[in-house]
Order: structure tokens, then C-alpha cells, then sequence
């Protein structure tokens, strides 16, 4: 059985700002602290993404038709031309779609990565499960899924606008 108090609640309160139990303490330390946490989560993300990222756009690179650049260079185009007229052509489709299916997937494990203690919304959506705030779970639940589907139609536009 749990029993709450008025005592329990006030050290709920500074465990959720960051001030108490030793994870955080008051002042500047703890903002530094919250800071490194945060950096740390954003560099995980990047770090994957970066070489998602760098291995999809490689491959993309790779797999052009060689025929357009051969005859953009059989006009006496200049390297700059024929990067511009004939590769960036076939590989901006690829690369528009592959940055947002990765900025759409990195928002969702922004999410996962704060719940185990990166920071961010996931951070303050495990705060609110652990102090048993369903209300306000939920409503930061229906945030991320609100933020995942308007960055899916938002990059559906700006997919049909370039392709």
C-alpha cells in the first residue's frame, strides 16, 4: 500500500525539478548537469544518424545512371555543371526522403532515449508515468503522436512538391 503525504509530495516536486536524491542538485550544478544529459542524448541520435544517413546518401550517389552525366560531359560541361545538371537530378528524391524518414524516426526515439534518461519530452513523459499523472502522461503522449504525424504530412508536401 502507498500512503501519500504532504512531505512525499514536496520531495516528488524537487525530484522533478531537478533538485534532490543526489541525481541533481540545486543551482548551477544541476542545469549542468541536465545540459550534459540532453547533449548526450542528442548525440547518440546523431551519431546514428549520421552514419544511417551517410551510408544511404553513398549508396544513392552510387547508383546513378551513368548515361546523363556522359552526355551533360559530352556537351563540354564544366564538373560543377555536371554535378548540378545531371547528378543532383537523380539523387534528390533519395536524399529528401531519407533525411525525413530519419528526422520523423529521430523525433520518436528522442522520445524512447529521455525515458531511459536523455532528456527532452521523454524525460518529462517518464516524470509523469512515475508520479502517476495519467492526465498529463497522455496528453504528452498524444503530443509526440500529434508532432510524428504533422512532420509525416509535412514531409509527404515537401516529398510531392520536389518528386
Amino acid at each position: 500500500m502507498v500512503r501519500w503525504s504532504a512531505a512525499g509530495a514536496g520531495k516528488l516536486q524537487q525530484l522533478t525539478e531537478g533538485r534532490g536524491a543526489g541525481l541533481m542538485q540545486g543551482g548551477t550544478e544541476g542545469h549542468l548537469h541536465r545540459f550534459q544529459i540532453q547533449v548526450a542524448g542528442m548525440l547518440a541520435l546523431g551519431v546514428h544518424t549520421g552514419g544511417v544517413l551517410g551510408k544511404l546518401l553513398s549508396e544513392t550517389i552510387e547508383a546513378i545512371d551513368p548515361g546523363q552525366v556522359e552526355g551533360v560531359a559530352a556537351v563540354g560541361a564544366s564538373r560543377l555543371h555536371i554535378i548540378s545538371l545531371s547528378v543532383v537530378p537523380q539523387v534528390l528524391p533519395n536524399f529528401l526522403s531519407y533525411i525525413l524518414l530519419r528526422f520523423e524516426s529521430d523525433i520518436r526515439s528522442a522520445a524512447v532515449i529521455g525515458m531511459v534518461g536523455g532528456g527532452g519530452i521523454g524525460f518529462y513523459l517518464w516524470d509523469t508515468i512515475r508520479a502517476f499523472n495519467d492526465r498529463e502522461a497522455a496528453t504528452v503522449i498524444l503530443l509526440i503522436i500529434a508532432m510524428v504525424m504533422g512532420i509525416d504530412v509535412l514531409s509527404a508536401r515537401i516529398r510531392q512538391a520536389v518528386i
